[in-house]
């Protein structure tokens, strides 16, 4: 079986995340991070219960919001404060929140699947 090299420095997968900041299609951003489709804003949250939907405005006035926001709440996974949730339900958004380093590679592996996905990724 020959493996081929794929190059996904024009997809804003993450490559990288730790140390306070990500590594996105090939560049280093430090603090927490929204990212998806169009959008790579860096994020003034730095813990979960501070989420909310006012804060997720870059997500959320696109010409094409995402279908699924994959929340990374931190070193553990954390509950989404429940308005957010809701208000996000009610938009038609899915919502799942997970510790960053799996919402890091669950929203990688979406994006090169071509979903509207987005990460609100809080940095590690």
């Amino acid at each position: 079986m020959q493996m081929e090299r794929v190059d996904l420095s024009g997809l804003a997968v993450v490559t990288g995340y730790g140390e306070g900041a990500f590594r996105v299609a090939g560049k280093r951003y430090e603090g927490s991070l929204l990212v998806g489709g169009e959008v790579l804003h860096l994020w003034p949250v730095t813990d979960a219960d501070a989420i909310t939907v006012e804060s997720l405005a870059p997500l959320l006035e696109t010409a094409e919001p995402p279908d699924l926001i994959l929340f990374g709440t931190g070193r553990t996974a954390r509950l989404l404060p429940r308005d957010v949730d809701r208000a996000l339900r009610a938009r038609g958004i899915a919502v799942e929140a997970m510790d960053t380093g799996a919402a890091c590679r669950t929203y990688s592996f979406l994006t090169m699947e071509g979903r509207r996905v987005a990460g609100a990724l809080i940095a590690l």
